[in-house]
């Protein structure tokens, strides 16, 4: 069982949150996508370099909610060519002296930053929510009551990282860079990347410390030009199946953590099906 943490915290690194060995959204959503669990303590005991698009969603994070961190985690690059020996050799001296700034950003990447920020900013809808009391980058942590199908109860040592909570409004914030922030491409994105469960378990952790949430807000940020933002809520029926979905993954995490058993895939020969899309060859 993972160590007794406060529940809701400000401020918390990045770094500090992600070493922390409890549940999380992400975890769930990978046995959504019939991940086993463990693929899921690989995953933690080995974690992967961020990517250039992660590191890019950090920044933009950073920019809106935290804007006096950046200097911390991000820096410029310089426009500087790479092609000579001497080129070589500036660029492992710049890289040298800033190698304890984990984001290193172009400035096209600078300026599209920029750019997604000034259309968040401006949107209409936001502005408003801007207005009242917030908090960013907010940390919850949770041991949830779990119960198996015989009734059995289980702790799941659960944590959670809120982009925005807005207490007076019971809402809670998620931005989500995107290449199609319209309504039928994003509804397919929120469900490939089960975002509806992130909803569903965020609202869950902070209703564990009495704290209900009546709206979860999507920022919908196309990640190119003209940079087009929009602003959504999942229906309350799509919540309502995300909770009740989730449970199951919920009990298997559980387990893993009590019994510190965190199996494959099961070992029995199983039977595929394949879905109707594969049978489309007709005959001249």
């Amino acid at each position: 069982m993972s160590e007794s943490l406060p529940g809701i915290v400000l401020d918390l690194p990045d770094a500090d949150y992600h070493r922390i060995d409890r549940a999380s959204s992400s975890a769930l959503r990978k046995l959504r996508q019939g991940k086993s669990p463990a693929h899921l303590r690989h995953d933690f005991d080995h974690p992967i370099e961020p990517t250039p698009a992660m590191e890019f969603g950090t920044a933009l994070h950073q920019y809106l909610f935290q804007f006096e961190e950046m200097g911390r985690s991000v820096v410029l690059k310089p426009d500087w060519p790479r092609r000579k020996k001497a080129d070589k050799e500036r660029w492992e001296t710049w890289e040298a002296e800033h190698q304890d700034i984990p984001i290193h950003l172009s400035s096209e990447q600078y300026d599209a930053l920029g750019a997604m920020a000034d259309k968040i900013d401006r949107h209409e809808r936001l502005q408003s929510l801007w207005r009242h009391p917030h908090k960013s980058e907010v940390t919850v942590f949770c041991d949830m009551e779990i119960f198996d199908v015989d009734a059995t109860e289980m702790l799941l040592p659960s944590k959670a990282r809120l982009d925005l909570w807005i207490p007076d409004l019971k809402c809670i914030v998620d931005l989500k860079t995107t290449t199609d922030a319209s309504p039928r491409a994003f509804a397919k994105t929120v469900a490939n990347w089960g975002y509806h469960w992130q909803a569903a378990f965020y609202s869950l952790s902070l209703a564990q410390h009495g704290h209900s949430v009546e709206d979860y807000l999507f920022i919908a940020a196309e990640k190119s030009p003209p940079y087009q933002v929009a602003v959504y809520r999942l229906d309350d029926e799509v919540l309502a199946r995300a909770h009740q979905e989730m449970q199951g993954a919920m009990r298997r995490l559980a387990l893993c953590y009590e019994t510190g058993d965190w199996p494959g895939y099961y070992e029995d020969i199983q039977t595929l099906t394949l879905p109707p899309w594969a049978f489309t060859y007709e005959e001249d």
